[in-house]
């Protein structure tokens, strides 16, 4: 089994390299530090000069240690493991900046995640470029997260609730997703698609260890929605959270429970993609109601923007900052 997964790894990285599909930009270094691991990709948050003021760097993951093996999910379906370094977090190697636009800080270990198929995880199997525009944004911001209590809204894979706690000094994180309890149907009507037990499997091996909770949460279930709300989050934060229409209202509700006045967590901040390159037809429906519902908050929506060098195309999403009125 460990062969055929090592064999699928290889095959999904190769084309990257050895078709031609792109150029790799060129392995940052430091002063006096060696480079950094093979780059297979970079995102970057740019702003409205074109400059980018946060960068990431996909970079090849580092090897399974020895004697390292398989679970369960392994064992029922195809996973493939990524990387990612981020610049503009703050670790213990900073890197000062200069004149010429260095980073203020870079990462040193890349934050590694391990993805599964669409029929185990459905559409948190895979890391979305929401999540990497979600972490771009956060790793501008440090200071959002330093030392806070953060919980995430659909998950996924987890790489921002990973680059909270390992590179941006969260107080705690705690990834939050909905699947089956027993791998059968999930009752009450619903049409959308729901990920099998073994993604949440999935979601702890990603997001274990100190300082990191995983739980299930089922927005159409207030009892669950209740059980995150007593982490007692400083921050909450989602990407791509807004896809299936009968969704829309139980989010709502969900951040009204989360963010309640005077006893939730003060903050969120949600990324979502935005057309032409991505549609979610619920998203204008969010975006229209969101403000009434959170009726004691300040909502500001607005627009970044992300470069992905690997087709040099930019990509659009809706950044929506959620702060408690003072």
């Amino acid at each position: 089994m460990k062969i055929w997964r090592g064999l699928a790894e290889v095959l999904l990285l190769l084309p990257l390299g050895s078709l031609g599909c792109f150029s790799a930009p060129p392995n940052p270094t430091t002063a006096g530090k060696p480079s950094l691991p093979e780059i297979v990709n970079t995102f970057s948050l740019i702003d409205d000069s074109g400059g980018p003021f946060s960068r990431c760097y996909e970079v090849r993951p580092p090897p399974l240690p020895d004697g390292a093996e398989e679970d369960e999910v392994e064992l029922w379906y195809p996973t493939r493991r990524r990387a990612f370094l981020f610049e503009g977090v703050e670790g213990a190697e900073g890197i000062p900046s200069g004149n010429d636009g260095a980073p203020l800080f870079r990462q040193t270990d890349p934050v590694t995640v391990r993805q599964t198929s669409f029929g185990c995880g459905k559409l948190g199997s895979s890391v979305w470029p929401s999540s990497v525009a979600l972490c771009l944004h956060l790793a501008a911001h440090p200071e959002a997260v330093r030392g806070r209590r953060v919980l995430e809204l659909g998950a996924g894979c987890g790489l921002p609730s990973l680059l909270c706690r390992d590179a941006l000094g969260a107080n705690a994180v705690l990834a939050t997703d909905f699947w089956e309890l027993d791998d059968r149907a999930v009752d009450g009507g619903r049409k959308e698609p729901i990920p099998a037990r073994l993604h949440g499997i999935n979601l702890e091996h990603n997001v274990r260890g100190e300082g990191a909770q995983v739980q299930r949460v089922d927005w159409h279930d207030p009892v669950t929605v209740s059980g995150a709300s007593s982490f007692g989050a400083d921050l909450i934060i989602g990407s791509d959270l807004v896809y299936y229409p009968s969704n829309v209202q139980p989010l709502m509700d969900t951040l009204q429970a989360l963010l309640e006045e005077g006893r939730g967590a003060p903050e969120a901040i949600l990324i979502s993609p935005l057309p032409p390159e991505v549609e979610r037809t619920s998203l204008p429906e969010f975006r229209e109601k969101l403000p009434s519902t959170l009726a004691g908050h300040s909502v500001q929506m607005d627009e970044i923007v992300m470069h992905r060098a690997e087709d040099s195309e930019n990509q659009r999403f809706l950044r929506i900052a959620i702060a408690a009125k003072k």
